[in-house]
């Protein structure tokens, strides 16, 4: 048996031991309704990475135990970055709409990644990323993961512009769309946006754009209650990009909202920052 290179991406979600906590009541009693919003989530969960296993891609693999998953592809899939980082994201935001949270590092380099078993230096630089270097509710990847999309992409070409099809052009694009599921942090690292409203896609999820922040708003606002300064400095970050986010929406009212799908833009626009 030998290692595959692959990227790999592990996830946790951020206070699960407390979310398991508010299942149960003082009295040992179940809180049913509790119980079932986390079984939803979990399921979503599922849903989410099933998303990205029926992408196209043909190397991917996903292992779920308990409150994380690690998911990896083959370092040369055409358009493999892409597609995980479109899985990913999907995944953030539907656990953000419903209320939880998670942090995660993406790695390149070594693993064994079966069905049966999961072991690897990546495995482990994965886990030291998320807990070590994400700090905050976000999912971080470095460069040298974002430069194989300029590597590994699907060749394309428009017969009406035929200097496409020139490779360093070729590249060029497909860098920019794996960027366009990303922002770029202070700290210089690159994490799976999940505010932007140019770069979040709702797609045919039943709650649009206000709803899902109007929801994330909420998340930001209880947890600012919390004055544990560890649990402030994340909020405190969610609470920087959400408000660095709307204020590109409303910098961009009108055409630019709509062509992102964004039809109640009345209310966003009438939000405050926190």
């Amino acid at each position: 048996m030998n290692y595959e290179t692959r990227v790999v991406c592990f996830i946790d979600i951020l206070g699960f031991q407390n979310i398991i906590n508010k299942t149960i009541e003082r009295d040992g009693a179940d809180n049913a309704a509790n119980i079932s919003a986390l079984s939803e989530a979990l399921l979503c969960m599922e849903k989410s990475l099933n998303y990205v296993y029926d992408s196209s891609l043909t190397t991917t693999r996903i292992t779920q135990f308990s409150d994380s998953v690690v998911i990896s592809c083959a370092y040369n899939e055409e358009d493999g970055i892409q597609s995980v980082l479109s899985g990913i994201q999907h995944l953030t935001i539907e656990l953000a709409y419903r209320e939880i949270l998670c942090r995660g590092g993406i790695v390149l380099g070594k693993i064994v990644h079966t069905d049966k078993m999961i072991f690897g230096p990546a495995m482990v630089d994965a886990y030291i990323l998320e807990s070590r270097a994400a700090n905050y509710p976000r999912i971080i990847l470095g460069e040298d993961v974002l430069a194989l999309s300029e590597r590994y992409y699907v060749p394309f070409y428009i017969p009406d512009r035929p200097g496409l099809r020139n490779k360093e052009v070729q590249s060029a694009i497909s860098r920019i769309d794996a960027q366009s599921f990303l922002s770029q942090d202070s700290d210089g690292m690159y994490f799976v946006d999940y505010f932007s409203h140019n770069k979040v896609r709702l797609g045919k999820r039943e709650f649009s754009y206000y709803e899902y922040i109007t929801r994330l708003r909420n998340v930001i606002t209880h947890g600012l209650m919390d004055r544990k300064p560890d649990i402030q400095v994340k909020y405190n970050w969610l609470r920087q990009w959400h408000n660095i986010s709307l204020k590109k929406a409303k910098e961009e009212e009108g055409y630019l909202l709509e062509d992102f799908g964004i039809f109640d833009e009345d209310k966003l626009l009438a939000l405050e920052p926190l």
